[in-house]
C-alpha cells in the first residue's frame, strides 16, 4: 500500500512501540491512550498537520482515540479489520487466547489441520437437509429443540475419537427451557446431552452463561477433538470424551 501511494503522497508507516522492529521500552504506556499520545507526538515530530489515517487491527483503537482528540487534523479514516466497534464483543480467537490454558492449547494446534478449523469458526452455515431429517427422527432428541442463540449453533468434529465425524448442536430442553449441547455421533456412541436439564460438571445443568463455543484439539487424546464452552473474559471449560462419557475440565473462573 505504501509503495502504491508514495508516488503522489507522503507516507508514514511506523512500527509502534512493542511491535515489529520498534523498541519495547518498559516505561511506555501500553494502553490505547498511551499509543494515541505516541501517535500525536510522532505526527508532531514529522510536521504533519492533516492526515489520511489507514488503521489496521490494534491500530484501529489507537488511531481512533487520537482522531477524537484531533478532529481538525483528520482528512479521512480507513478501517481495515480493526475489530473494535461500538458494542464490540471479542472475536472468536481472542476469546480463546484470553483464557488460561485454553489459549495455549489453541496456539499449539496452529498446524494445517488447526488452520482449517480456524477458518470455519463463526462462519454461519445451514444444516444439510438430510442431516436435519436424521435429527428429527432421532428419538433421543425428541425432548429438545435447536437453540440458535449463538453463532454458529452447531459444530462438527471427532469428539469421541473413533475417526468418524460427529455433530454438536446447541439445544434447549422443551419443558424447562434450559440450554445445553447435544452431541450426535457418527459411529456407535449414543447421543450425549450436556446440560439442557442434565448436570455436567461445573458447567451446571444449563449453559445460558456461555457466550461462545469452539472445537479444539482434545488435550487428553491425540487425534480427537473437544468442545471449549466459555464465557468471554471469565472462563469456562472443555467438554471431552474419556472413553466412556463426556467429562468437564474447568478452565478459568
Amino acid at each position: 500500500l505504501a509503495t502504491r501511494v508514495a508516488p503522489f503522497a507522503r507516507v508514514l508507516a511506523p512500527d509502534m512501540p512493542g511491535f515489529g522492529t520498534a523498541a519495547k521500552p518498559a516505561a511506555f504506556n501500553y494502553t490505547i491512550d498511551g499509543y494515541a499520545a505516541h501517535l500525536a507526538a510522532l505526527l508532531s515530530d514529522r510536521g504533519v498537520t492533516r492526515v489520511h489515517l489507514v488503521l489496521h487491527d490494534f491500530g484501529g483503537p489507537w488511531g481512533l482515540a487520537w482522531a477524537t482528540r484531533h478532529p481538525q487534523q483528520v482528512a479521512s479514516i480507513t478501517l481495515i479489520n480493526i475489530g473494535i466497534m461500538r458494542g464490540y464483543r471479542w472475536h472468536h480467537m481472542a476469546v480463546l487466547w484470553r483464557l488460561p490454558l485454553i489459549g495455549e492449547l489453541v496456539m499449539a494446534t496452529t498446524t494445517r489441520w488447526g488452520f482449517r478449523q480456524l477458518l470455519r469458526l463463526g462462519n454461519p452455515r445451514p444444516l444439510p437437509p438430510a442431516m436435519v431429517e436424521s435429527l428429527r427422527a432421532n428419538a433421543a432428541l425428541k425432548e429438545y429443540a435447536l437453540d440458535a442463540r449463538l453463532n454458529p449453533f452447531y459444530q462438527r468434529g471427532d469428539f469421541d475419537g473413533d475417526g468418524k465425524a460427529d455433530l454438536a448442536l446447541l439445544v434447549k430442553q422443551k419443558g424447562s427451557g434450559k440450554t445445553g449441547i447435544a452431541i450426535v455421533h457418527g459411529g456407535a456412541t449414543p447421543v450425549a446431552v450436556l446440560g439442557a436439564g442434565r448436570e455436567f460438571g461445573n458447567g451446571g445443568d444449563e449453559f445460558s452463561w456461555a457466550d461462545a463455543w469452539y472445537v479444539v484439539a482434545d488435550p487428553a487424546k491425540a487425534g480427537a477433538e473437544a468442545l471449549a464452552i466459555v464465557r468471554t473474559e471469565s472462563g469456562g471449560g472443555l467438554a471431552h470424551w474419556n472413553g466412556k462419557r463426556y467429562v468437564w475440565q474447568q478452565h478459568g473462573d
